[in-house]
């Protein structure tokens, strides 16, 4: 009986954040009525759950936040958003929540007017490491069969899901480097101007 309504508390928990997504992907006026419902805080929260259904819808709906406004950008980052988003950037165990956040991170640092070096600088680390993922056997030898076509596939898109991964966290970084010379300095201090060489 636990069981089942812990099922179904988490089953309302992901319906309610993807309304919450849907809703924020409108107008300005929809982000910031979203903002004024102060269920924000909660947004960053779930966005940190062990749940990656409902960790990535979560950080879905941040994401739309941050690139509608900066006022709306303002109140995710203020509730902690920068951290979780930080945690997911290179989740090599959930690769499409790190594509989320990667491209969230986007967002982040897109808005106008750029956000500070200091709200932006949890980000790097992880966005340093996420330019570092590799799909499964991309540079190993036998790991996966000629004939095997079900670990092929799975290969194929775990590649083609890390690709969009370092495409949304160079575009990232991109958009950071964008601001003031500290933050092109501090981009340069987080060590991966050597992978940006390497994938340019």
């Amino acid at each position: 009986s636990v069981g089942v309504e812990a099922a179904m508390i988490s089953e309302t928990l992901v319906e309610a954040t993807w309304a919450l997504t849907n809703i924020t992907a409108g107008s300005s006026e929809h982000a910031a009525a979203v903002v004024a419902s102060g269920c924000v805080a909660d947004l960053v929260r779930l966005g940190g759950a062990s749940d990656t259904q409902l960790a990535e819808q979560a950080v879905w709906a941040l994401g739309n936040l941050a690139g509608d406004s900066a006022s709306a950008r303002a109140a995710v980052l203020q509730h902690g958003g920068a951290a979780v988003l930080a945690s997911h950037l290179a989740a090599t165990d959930r690769p499409a929540l790190a594509r989320t956040a990667c491209w969230v991170a986007c967002n982040v640092a897109r808005t106008e007017p750029r956000p500070p070096r200091a709200a932006v600088a949890p980000l790097l680390g992880g966005l340093a490491s996420a330019l570092q993922l590799r799909a499964a056997g991309s540079g190993g030898e036998g790991e996966v069969g000629v004939d095997d076509d079900d670990a092929t596939k799975s290969v194929g898109v775990e590649a083609a899901m890390i690709s969009e991964t370092l495409v949304e966290a160079t575009w990232a970084l991109t958009n950071i480097t964008a601001g003031s010379s500290e933050h092109a300095a501090a981009v340069v201090a987080s060590g991966c101007v050597a992978d940006l060489v390497r994938l340019g």
